[in-house]
């Protein structure tokens, strides 16, 4: 016994100077189940990604230390570099050209991919972020550091309201967050002023349409003033559209009276169709119509048609595209001036009302022999919010039932089970207790993970 529990001991030491040492290497295959789980507890708050070859990308900028620069992303962030901002591992300023590199991370398919922890390290605690980031920085692939008395200011793009979120930094040696300070946010006023000067779309011009020899012809004096759609149109003749319960065909008294105003009234212009309207004292009738054009009337009118029409589509096209690029940008800037290179996360501890229970998860036989390599990740706060249970830790197991809930959990091979929001709603509160077990019963998806998108569409599904 005094053997096995000095082994233990030992093993949690060398876990815990892993830790503190950002070390990616794993322990022996050959150790026993309770080693690893000893071990799964010690990483748990250290940044451990579950999946292989799935990650945040990072985005890559050059800055000229002499001059500085300013970066802008997709989701409206803006980093601003001051000139001299950086020193090497000697503590010398660094001169020339430096790589930044930079990511952010939104929702709970990025957090878990990433493997940043999301509690506090004693585990009561967890994070519902507004933003999180990581910035790095080298030089011909050696790391540098932020100078002494300089700052890298960043403007995060968040896309989540509310002014009680605090500025965080994670000390990777220590596997624990720091809190830097506050600041409340901010309009995104770059992008206001871009939603103002989208490209204006003119009206979609209207098709002409041939004259049809069979229809019913009305002789109309048009005010092309009302009507300017139809100025570029010469010889306009106006006949029934065939549609409609009104067909003069039936009604030939119509032709018969003496009607003291005719109007007409644009219904789809673009696609050429109006309403007449005649009155008289006595009765009125309404009736469909479209403008018709014969021979080179009608072949100049489409030759002018589809010129507008190409027009009009790439003017639209144009504004689409931006309209969509426009909301990957964030309504919400939160502004922190940066003294260290990592991550760093706008984010609110929480520490909820949870129920607790002893957790026992079924993945099925062919997974349930990985039981001890299994992380599972419960998913909550508007998916803003990741806690990760490691077999060390299932008999710790808890949730809030007032807010919805859903569990992510890796296996080998970068597959994944869930356990939706539908099914924790099914579950007897009565029948938890942190001396009971409970199995949760999770469904294996079919295909592995070899991307963000597809981890982001599993969880937008079963959400």
């Amino acid at each position: 016994m005094k053997k096995i529990t000095y082994v233990l001991a030992l093993l949690v030491f060398i876990a815990l100077q892993s830790c503190k040492n950002e070390s990616k290497n794993e322990v022996s295959k050959s150790l026993d189940d309770d080693a690893t789980i000893v071990e799964n507890q010690v990483k748990k708050n250290s940044v451990t990604p579950p999946f292989e070859g799935v990650d945040v990308p990072f985005s890559k900028y050059t800055v000229d230390v002499e001059k500085g620069k300013t970066i802008q992303t997709e989701t409206g962030t803006v980093i601003i570099i001051p000139k001299g901002a950086f020193k090497d591992a000697d503590g010398n300023s660094v001169k020339g050209k430096v790589d930044i590199t930079y990511r952010e991370f939104h929702d709970a398919a990025a957090i878990i991919a990433s493997g940043i922890p999301m509690t506090n390290s004693e585990g009561d605690k967890y994070m519902e972020t507004a933003g999180m980031f990581e910035i790095n920085g080298s030089q011909n692939g050696q790391e540098i550091a932020i100078a002494d008395d300089k700052a890298i200011e960043v403007k995060m793009g968040s896309f989540v309201e509310g002014e009680n979120f605090d500025f965080f930094y994670f000390d990777k040696k220590e596997c624990n967050w720091e809190t830097k300070g506050t600041a409340k946010p901010e309009p995104n006023m770059a992008k206001l002023t871009k939603v103002k000067d989208l490209p204006k779309v003119p009206n979609q011009p209207e098709k002409p349409t041939k004259f049809n020899e069979d229809a019913f012809v009305f002789d109309l004096d048009i005010n092309y003033e009302t009507f300017p759609e139809l100025r570029a149109y010469h010889g306009v003749v106006w006949q029934y559209d065939g549609q409609g319960k009104n067909n003069p065909k039936v009604n030939s008294w119509v032709f018969q009276e003496n009607w003291a105003s005719v109007n007409v009234r644009p219904v789809q212009p673009e696609f050429g169709k109006y309403e007449l309207i005649l009155k008289n004292s006595k009765k009125t009738f309404k009736t469909n119509v479209t403008p018709t054009l014969k021979g080179m009337d009608y072949d100049k009118a489409i030759a002018s048609f589809k010129n507008k029409n190409e027009e009009y589509k790439r003017l639209k096209e144009a504004r689409v595209q931006e309209e969509t690029r426009l909301s990957s940008e964030a309504d919400l800037l939160r502004t922190f001036a940066v003294n260290n290179f990592g991550i760093h996360n706008w984010d609110i501890w929480k520490r909820p009302n949870r129920k607790k229970c002893l957790a026992s998860f079924d993945f099925g036989q062919e997974a349930d022999k990985y039981i001890n390599k299994i992380s599972v990740f419960l998913v909550t706060g508007a998916n803003r919010s990741v806690v990760r249970y490691t077999p060390s830790d299932f008999s710790k197991f808890s949730f809030d039932p007032s807010q919805s809930n859903l569990l992510i959990a890796v296996l080998p091979g970068n597959k994944v089970a869930y356990f939706k929001p539908e099914d924790f709603k099914n579950i007897d509160l009565t029948m938890l207790s942190e001396q009971q077990t409970y199995t949760f019963k999770m469904t294996v998806e079919a295909d592995a993970v070899v991307s963000i998108g597809d981890l982001e569409s599993i969880i937008a599904r079963i959400s």
